[in-house]
């Protein structure tokens, strides 16, 4: 008889079309479910109640409702105590409240629980060099780098603290290493190399002209330059980047003017004065840099 009714039968086939691909969209969104709790390292159904109670802190968070969300990561934490992905959650969450000793603890803590977890090494190292620990940053992105030694942004995050620490040639192999990129071009990456490695060579001049050694000093800053603008061409309208090209446009300035080349500084002086356009439409004027040229360009230019 449903053969018979064509109408009804194609509603019902229609409608069974319909189910079939729900169940197959299911099945697929559990199995991309559960590959994600798998690649969390989740292995009970406690942390698999963590995890839910971590997702909801984080949708919390960007309601900035943080009270709650604090709740939520400390349920987590009592589910799931040595539940790293919760742990390392809840310590960027208190590093971003500047809370820094419950950051450190909760990095500890998960540490403890799991050794051979790269991410947690390299993002505490980071979290550690916000907080101007060098040492303590090198020593945590160190142990990253050798569980991980493939990965290409820890040498990024290694190469930086050493710099800082005036560490400037090893600094700057690792950052050679950094560019070692293989397959697919990660341009973000490559514009985070070259404005690190820019400003290790610039690090790295100061060193050259406090041992009164001026060629190498300059020979550093024009190796600086000529990344910082690699930089600039791979990532136009980025802040941070014209800033870097401007204090180091400065400093050559500044180095020509100590030698007598005035006329030679000048161009370089310029180029701390003019303005850019960033994406966002804002115009960057750098202050600091621009008052340092104009300070400096008025001494040498008064005392020619």
């Amino acid at each position: 008889k449903l053969d018979e009714d064509v109408k009804t039968l194609n509603i019902l086939q229609s409608r069974y079309y319909e189910l079939s691909q729900q169940i197959e969209h299911m099945e697929k969104s559990k199995k991309a479910y559960d590959q994600s709790l798998f690649s969390l390292g989740i292995k009970s159904d406690d942390e698999k109640i963590a995890f839910n109670y971590v997702k909801t802190a984080k949708n919390l968070i960007k309601n900035g409702e943080y009270d709650k969300s604090d709740e939520y990561f400390k349920n987590a934490i009592k589910v799931a105590p040595t539940f790293s992905y919760a742990l390392i959650e809840y310590a960027k969450f208190e590093f971003e409240r500047h809370h820094d000793h419950e950051s450190n603890s909760l990095f500890e803590q998960a540490i403890k629980s799991n050794k051979d977890n790269y991410h947690l090494f390299f993002t505490y190292g980071i979290c550690l060099k916000k907080q101007q620990r060098i040492k303590d940053a090198i020593r945590v992105l160190e142990q990253a780098n050798e569980l991980n030694p493939e990965n290409l942004p820890i040498y990024n995050e290694l190469g930086r603290v050493y710099s800082f620490n005036g560490e400037y040639e090893k600094s700057n192999e690792l950052f050679e290493k950094a560019k070692n990129q293989k397959g697919y071009l990660n341009y973000r990456h490559m514009f985070i190399t070259l404005h690190y490695q820019a400003d290790n060579y610039r690090r790295w001049s100061e060193q050259f002209f406090q041992r009164k050694d001026d060629d190498a000093g300059m020979f550093k800053l024009k190796q600086a330059l000529d990344l910082i603008q690699m930089a600039i061409e791979s990532r136009k309208g980025d802040k941070t980047l014209y800033i870097l090209e401007k204090q180091i446009c400065n400093n050559i300035a500044i180095c020509l003017c100590k030698t007598g080349k005035f006329e030679d500084a000048v161009p370089y002086f310029d180029r701390s004065f003019k303005k850019i356009k960033l994406i966002n439409g804002i115009v960057l004027t750098s202050d600091y840099p621009m008052a340092e040229a104009n300070y400096f360009l008025a001494y040498y230019a008064f005392n020619l």
